[in-house]
């Protein structure tokens, strides 16, 4: 899981989102593709997912 400082989920994804952004996404769709950027570039690759793991994991959120 990744450390928020403390913060709330919604106040860490708008933090690092481009400003120019907010309100023009779903707020759990933007956390979905975080959390698979996330693991995509973790510190250990067997961590990481396969770029197959990747897409499954997408589309079974249906992200657009």
């Amino acid at each position: 899981m990744v450390n928020t400082g403390g913060a709330s989920r919604e106040t860490w994804i708008k933090e690092i989102i481009d400003p120019k952004m907010v309100g023009k996404y779903e707020m759990a769709k933007m956390e979905l593709l975080l959390k698979v950027a996330l693991q995509c570039v973790a510190d250990d690759r067997d961590d990481r997912p396969s770029m197959t793991q990747v897409v499954e994991m997408l589309q079974r959120h249906e992200i657009n």
